[in-house]
């Protein structure tokens, strides 16, 4: 997981570093704040590295899952034997089940898995900001804050100024 998440970050450094030689540091503070996002997932991880980072892999089961589903050409085998052995190797993680489909099953359901990796053990989605509190770094929490300005278009983001 650290080595995926590190080779993310070292290509978002060399952009931010050319959008700053172009002065476009909005456009720069918006790739930091994915950074810190990711930071933060990593960190976070790190504080059950017996259980989250299995987690983090385990998810990709459920994106091939919904590739397959759409009618995209899974990594390996055929589309049906990808997608059988998808949902037999799911069994074993019903914390990336979205809520309805706890309460009517999967079948019912055209895609009953949740979008993200960061749940809990019962299926509970963790937050970003969640993680960073859970942390306990009061920097990171306040970088964020201050990076999630933009990202969520609030009017002093967009007041900026270089």
């Amino acid at each position: 997981m650290a080595m995926c998440f590190l080779y993310k970050q070292t290509a978002h450094a060399r952009s931010i570093d050319m959008l700053l030689d172009s002065r476009q540091d909005v456009d720069a503070a918006t790739i930091s704040r994915t950074m810190l996002e990711g930071l933060i997932l990593v960190a976070w991880a790190a504080l059950e590295p017996e259980e989250r980072p299995l987690r983090w892999r385990a998810f990709s089961l459920v994106s091939d899952w919904k590739l397959v589903k759409r009618g995209g050409t899974p990594p390996f085998g055929t589309p049906e034997d990808k997608k059988v052995d998808l949902e037999q190797r799911l069994q074993a993680h019903l914390e990336f089940l979205a809520s309805g489909a706890r309460r009517v099953g999967t079948q019912k359901l055209f895609d009953p898995y949740q979008n993200t990796w960061h749940v809990n053990g019962d299926g509970s989605r963790v937050e970003l900001r969640t993680m960073a509190e859970e942390i306990g770094d009061p920097d990171m929490k306040l970088l964020y804050d201050e990076l999630s300005q933009v990202g969520h278009w609030t009017p002093r983001a967009c007041g900026f100024q270089h």
